[in-house]
């Protein structure tokens, strides 16, 4: 196990839960959606898992993703921010040396933390029918596989537990408590279907002195809440998972019914969608174009930056008699040897003569021209 650099993202999210008030959550599906979160100043980005299934496959939430799908997805979105990102792990894909080597890329991908549930394989969003869960030594045994395989004591793992629509809310409870014991950092009891549950659950766990997350699904079975209410009951993590793409859908829906029927994108633009250069500017565009202009600057090409190129065209001869520089526009071939290599030209064809090194004719091989 390594120290934790106090810069690192799981670091920053341990320093925001040991800051007093709720952390409030919209739920990211993509690096343009969690651009957008850091953007309206909210300080952690979580991934929805229905939310990458969605986009992603255009399936339900129905565990279709597979793992290295998952990961390639989060890993994206954590390169599109500066901010925390809390990650959907679902149900560990597999058994507990699946769960191992799924946070480890997790964690490899730069996530701060992420929940792991206690659903069997053949899982699907917390609030749909016809979910099943998992024993709950089976889940201990997931919790303690992920503590094993973190490198950063300071990533969190949340431990989420869909039992409520199963067993009912003590048996939920009970397994949340069992969850703690196992090494989770935060608690996440999914889908209470009454705000009487939702302050029950707080209450009942309040000793164990965890952050709690309240999963504030809009049509789903726990009824809506808002940050202040969840603060006031001691919740620590306001979720909302669906509310970023939900929004998105009603608006692109509307504008592809009325571009059908009129033909004219008029009622949208300018006032109702962003223009090229506001998301443009979302996107760091002179930010990119900036590195650009520095990289391709005269001052940084006089530095030998290498270039690859191919020719086929040139004989040795070409560059052993006439002395010519190398150039990108006109690539040489390399010297070649009895095995594969890559010869590095620093000037001059002539440079490359000197080697004693000579090209076979006819042979085509890569030159790093410097």
């Amino acid at each position: 196990m390594t120290s934790s650099s106090a810069g690192s993202q799981p670091a920053k999210l341990k320093a925001l839960l040991r800051r007093p008030g709720i952390l409030v959550t919209p739920a990211a599906y993509d690096g343009l959606s969690a651009r957008l979160v850091a953007a309206a100043g909210f300080e952690i980005v979580a991934v929805t898992g229905a939310g990458l299934a969605a986009s992603a496959l255009g399936v339900p939430d129905l565990g279709l993703m597979t793992m290295t799908e998952v990961v390639d997805r989060i890993r994206a979105i954590v390169s599109a921010v500066d901010v925390p990102v809390i990650a959907d792990c679902e149900s560990g894909f597999g058994g507990p040396l699946n769960v191992m080597r799924t946070v480890r890329l997790m964690e490899n991908a730069g996530v701060a933390g992420y929940f792991i549930e206690d659903q069997t394989q053949a899982r699907r969003c917390g609030h749909f029918s016809g979910k099943t869960v998992v024993p709950v030594d089976e889940m201990v045994m997931r919790i303690r596989a992920a503590v094993k395989a973190r490198e950063d004591p300071d990533l969190m793992i949340m431990a989420r537990t869909d039992a409520r629509a199963v067993e009912g809310l003590p048996a939920a409870l009970a397994r949340a408590r069992a969850y703690a014991e196992a090494g989770a950092d935060s608690l996440f009891v999914e889908a209470p279907e009454s705000r009487e549950e939702v302050a029950e659950i707080a209450d009942s766990l309040r000793d164990l002195g965890l952050p709690l997350k309240a999963n504030m699904a809009e049509g789903g079975r726990t009824p809506l809440m808002t940050a202040g209410e969840l603060e006031a009951l001691g919740y620590k993590f306001a979720h909302f998972p669906g509310s970023c793409q939900k929004v998105a859908l009603h608006a692109m829906s509307e504008l592809l019914t009325t571009l059908r029927a009129t033909g004219s994108i008029a009622d949208f633009y300018p006032s109702r969608m962003a223009s090229l250069d506001e998301r443009s500017a979302l996107l760091d565009l002179d930010g990119y174009l900036q590195t650009e202009s520095e990289l391709t600057d005269e001052s940084v090409l006089s530095q030998s930056i290498p270039v690859f190129g191919w020719s086929s065209n040139l004989r040795p001869a070409d560059y052993e008699e006439t002395g010519h520089a190398a150039t990108p526009d006109r690539m040489v071939p390399a010297a070649a040897s009895c095995c594969a290599s890559f010869t590095y030209a620093t000037g001059s064809a002539s440079t490359v003569a000197a080697s004693g090194r000579r090209s076979l004719p006819g042979v085509m091989t890569p030159v790093l021209i410097a």
